[in-house]
């Protein structure tokens, strides 16, 4: 058997046999990891290889080693207990027990949020379609939150960032939506809504880059704007010009209608519309008009443009209109055009005025002989409000105070002229979220006549047929009432319409206040308050005439008008070779505008044989509302019209060559002059004392319907007051 010691006997002859095998080596390979940056992998997910060494059955040699495992993780070291030092393989040696070791460590990964302009809103980034710079991108893992802003790439990189779960976000700016938020981890990608919230989950895998990218399509801002060329007063048969200016920018629309109402009584002149934008068909004038703008671009500026005749007819005031248009967003839905640099604004409605002036008066100046006597105070009513004179005095006492007043009074005084000059450029309705749109006519006050239409126009954007409901407050009262049957429109969208004023409404002289009120279904609107004056008191008779014949061909009409405290606005001279006649635009001679207790006259030239015949005068005097005194003349005539007839001659033009006094002898025989009905206001005229004087007064009266005039009296004051200023500066 097996000894391991021998024992000699004296004389033995002992062998003892040494039996030895080769050992064979052991190899042993271990993973170790290191997690810093979110990896989740274990030791058991490599292979780690010895390439040739058998296990079974090991033998020393030299075996190269290798590993396979998840991507993400760097090998960080190689090492064996027989080696110093990195190594990429292992030696055995007989017998030998080694150990290598594989050192992992996992590796961060990058990653890249772009930012686009989704100009489409289609939710994907397509060719053409630029990227946005200066958003800011948030990640966030929950615990941890990290942004950073696109560049001029529309890049955000986010790098390193650790492997896991996290979600993305965006700073949200003003006038956009999110249209795509999406990565190249995700399994599956959608379009967003509005009702979306701007963050987006997804991972980071190790050692990998990760791209996500961002769309955001601009709100599509729309606005509307309307303008026309009624500059001053306009008469039955004027064209007005319409201008229609639709803009947009952000996103493109698609079927954008542009829906116009004129007011009641204008005449869309068909042929007359432009557009600037090509393939716009004629629109069709009910009213209201709709323009069809089809498909418009960002940055897209499309002006419009129509003409509108004046009836025959109408009353004198200020006839209102208005406008209004939307088109469609894939992403924003309805898009209402805002309205802007209008003479009238309600959020999304717009609309200009246009002053008809019935009385169409045209006469000369007067010259007044010697001293004009007991002249008024006030000015004649016009329609004018008379807070303009009012804001013209205070405008003045307060300059006078600036200049001649002390540092703590100018100190004062200076806001308050601020607000008195800063004359507001828009008129705004209280409520701008409203469907409904409504404008009423204010018509010329004061007035004689109470058989009249009160007019206006009312829009609708839901669509709907709308209907106008009319209220009065007489004279004295303390409530409204309504007159007229309620009006609703037969056309969807609106119209413009009228209420009939009648001698059931207005029965007694006195202010009378209106409105209208607009509904469809829930929604409803109450117009802008106007108020009318009533007012069928003429002027007193004038209390002296006479006339002169210098020579043949001439004849010169004297007169004094009455002292009716500003009741008398202007003469009126009807002659005739027969001794009786009526008083009508066939005899009217011509016509003066002259106020109470003045003397004036009026030159008749003659012509041909009419100077060899003899003439016969009479006058009479008119207010500014139209009103007629009594006549006044040649005791041998018999006028045959009546002195208060029920239609009052208004003057237009010399009918058979008078002249002024003083004046040029100049007429205007193609004008034959009309006598107008009770519906005509005289246009008030400047007496022009001494060649060609107007008051401060005569410009701020004719303000309201002339803001140039306003403009110019507010810079000429600014004027005044810094140039004495300035010379009370250099005094000191």
């Amino acid at each position: 058997g097996e000894v391991t010691s021998v024992t000699l006997g004296l004389g033995e002859d002992v062998t003892c046999t040494f039996v030895n095998d080769d050992q064979a080596p052991s190899l042993t390979l271990v993973k170790e990891l290191v997690t810093n940056n979110g990896g989740t992998a274990v030791a058991g997910d490599w292979t780690l290889t010895a390439e040739g060494y058998d296990p079974a059955s090991p033998q020393i040699g030299t075996y190269p080693l290798s590993e396979d495992g998840p991507d993400g993780y760097t090998q960080t070291s190689l090492t064996c207990d027989n080696a110093e030092g990195e190594v990429t393989s292992v030696t055995l040696g007989l017998g030998e027990d080694v150990t290598c070791t594989f050192v992992n460590d996992d590796q961060p990964g990058r990653l890249v949020v772009t930012k686009y302009n989704d100009e489409n809103g289609n939710g994907s980034w397509d060719e053409g379609e630029n990227v946005l710079s200066d958003w800011t991108m948030n990640v966030s893992d929950g615990e941890n939150d990290e942004s950073n802003v696109t560049d001029e790439n529309g890049e955000a990189i986010f790098d390193p960032i650790d492997a896991g779960s996290y979600i993305l976000s965006e700073k949200l700016e003003d006038g956009w939506r999110q249209t795509d938020i999406s990565c190249s981890t995700d399994q599956i990608s959608r379009l967003r809504t509005l009702d979306d919230d701007n963050s987006h989950s997804f991972n980071i895998n190790l050692e990998s880059e990760t791209t996500c990218t961002v769309g955001n399509q601009a709100e599509p801002k729309l606005t509307i704007e309307k303008k026309n060329d009624a500059t001053g007063n306009k008469n039955s048969g004027d064209i007005i010009t319409y201008t229609l200016t639709v803009a947009l920018t952000g996103s493109s629309l698609s079927n954008v209608i542009v829906t116009d109402v004129t007011p009641e009584g204008f005449d869309y002149v068909a042929g007359s519309w432009t557009s600037s934008k090509a393939a716009v068909p004629e629109p069709s004038y009910g009213s209201p008009g709709v323009w069809n703008l089809g498909d418009i671009e960002d940055g897209d500026v499309i002006t419009l443009t129509y003409q509108a005749k004046i009836k025959d007819g109408l009353g004198g005031g200020n006839y209102l209109d208005t406008a209004w248009a939307e088109g469609n967003s894939d992403g924003w839905g309805t898009v209402l055009a805002l309205g802007q640099n209008s003479e009238y604004i309600d959020g999304y409605f717009v609309g200009t005025d246009v002053f008809i002036d019935q009385s169409m008066r045209s006469t000369g100046s007067v010259d007044i002989e010697g001293e004009v006597l007991g002249a008024s105070t006030e000015l004649p009513a016009t329609g004018a409000a008379s807070i303009w004179l009012i804001l013209a005095l205070v405008s003045l006492i307060l300059s006078l105070l600036l200049i001649f007043g002390g540092n703590r009074m100018r100190i004062l005084i200076i806001p308050l002229l601020f607000i008195l000059f800063s004359s507001p450029s828009y008129t705004y309705a209280a409520d701008a979220s409203n469907n409904l749109s409504v404008r009423l006519e204010s018509p010329i006050s004061p007035t004689r006549d109470n058989d009249w239409l009160l007019a206006f126009s009312v829009l609708d954007r839901a669509s709907r047929t709308p209907s106008v409901s009319c209220y009065v407050k007489k004279p004295g009262g303390s409530s409204f009432s309504q007159f007229d049957s309620t009006k609703t429109s037969t056309k969807v969208m609106g119209d413009n319409m009228s209420c009939h004023v009648d001698s059931s409404v207005m029965s007694a002289q006195g202010s009378y206040e209106f409105y209208v009120v607009t509904t469809a279904l829930s929604d409803s609107e109450e117009s802008t308050h106007v108020t009318v004056t009533y007012d069928t008191e003429g002027p007193d008779k004038p209390v002296s005439y006479s006339k002169e014949r210098p020579w043949a061909c001439r004849y010169t009409i004297k007169f004094k008008t009455a002292n009716d405290v500003g009741k008398t606005t202007s003469v009126e001279v009807f002659g005739s070779k027969s001794t009786s006649f009526n008083t009508d635009n066939g005899t009217r001679i011509g016509g003066v505008s002259i106020g109470s207790n003045q003397e004036g006259s009026l030159n008749h030239d003659l012509t041909g044989d009419d100077c060899n015949q003899t003439w016969y005068y009479v006058i009479r005097a008119f207010d500014s509302v139209g009103n007629q005194s009594a006549h006044l003349g040649d005791e041998v005539v018999t006028i045959s019209a009546p002195t208060t007839p029920t239609t009052p001659a208004l003057v237009v033009a010399s009918s058979q060559g008078g002249s002024i006094l003083g004046q040029n002898q100049t007429s205007d025989d193609s004008q034959s002059g009309e006598i107008l009905g009770e519906e005509a206001a005289p246009q008030e005229e400047t007496v022009k004392e001494s060649g060609q004087v107007e008051g401060v007064a005569d410009a701020v009266k004719n303000a309201p319907n002339n803001k140039k005039l306003w403009w110019i009296f507010d810079i000429l004051a600014i004027v005044v007051i810094i140039y004495v200023l300035s010379l009370k500066t250099k005094s000191v």
